[in-house]
């Protein structure tokens, strides 16, 4: 496998919401070397792994706005606990 492909399984693994460990046993690689990797900003491995993750993040959360306009409650009050978090998130970081 070469690297671009490397990166491209652990992105879309992330996307799935795979655990690191789970990830590296998938590549057959060392979990704390992988481990290692994921946590350092800097490193070509994290940025696939965060990429992945908040990509389906996003697509998620757009199709549960899509659902609260709809008027799905579970939808709406799943939108009010983002809501919140993110209130309180906001109020440590100003």
């Amino acid at each position: 496998m070469s690297e671009i492909e490397r990166l491209e399984k652990i992105k879309f693994l992330a996307g799935l919401f795979f655990s690191v460990p789970d990830i590296a046993f998938v590549l057959n690689e060392s979990a704390k070397n992988l481990i290692s990797l994921i946590t350092n900003a800097d490193t070509p491995e994290s940025k696939a792994y965060m990429s992945g993750k908040y990509e389906s993040d996003i697509a998620i959360r757009e199709q549960l706005v899509r659902m609260a306009r709809l008027g799905s409650l579970p939808a709406i009050q799943e939108i009010q606990k983002l809501q919140e978090n993110l209130k309180i998130a906001e109020r440590k970081m100003f």
